[in-house]
């Protein structure tokens, strides 16, 4: 049995773990936002075809955000995937490109966010250095370093090894 978690908090060492819905095409997909001993707020948000205003509201007023950038466009459409797969991940139910990625990167440096890591990068439809590059071009108006901190989590393979 599936046990829907979404809107309920979880106390954990200290810390306060809620769920909240995330836009993609699996059972129950949810983010986190977790609210620690020291009064601060952070989540993970991965899975989500577009950012929905419940999500906007989960992530807004967190120091730090891991948020999913998956795919670039370009290298998704004349990658090899047949067109159904693209058209999934493409969907609003699929996942998150690094250009909306960064367009909500941009939303909460307004709100005042400043350490963000991308995560959940397609091995095959994206590449680290990608992705940290369309964030910080959308973020012109921004300085890194001073205005905000960007990560990028490393891309694992299936077989287990790291790739940066």
């Amino acid at each position: 049995p599936v046990i829907d978690m979404t809107g309920k908090t979880i106390s954990c060492g200290g810390s306060e773990v809620s769920c909240f819905n995330t836009p993609h095409d699996a059972i129950q997909s949810c983010g986190y936002r977790i609210h620690t001993s020291d009064d601060k707020y952070c989540a993970v948000c991965t899975d989500l075809g577009h950012v929905t205003q419940e999500v906007d509201e989960a992530l807004t007023g967190c120091r730090m955000v891991l948020i999913e950038a998956n795919y670039d466009d370009y290298m998704l459409r004349t990658g090899p995937y047949p067109l159904y797969l693209k058209e999934r991940i493409l969907s609003v139910n699929g996942h998150l490109s690094n250009d909306d990625c960064a367009v909500q990167v941009g939303r909460l440096i307004e709100r005042g966010t400043t350490h963000f890591l991308l995560g959940h990068l397609s091995q095959d439809n994206n590449r680290p250095q990608l992705a940290d590059s369309t964030v910080q071009r959308s973020l012109d108006r921004f300085a890194r370093g001073r205005d905000y901190l960007l990560g990028v989590a490393p891309v694992e393979t299936q077989g287990g090894a790291v790739i940066f």
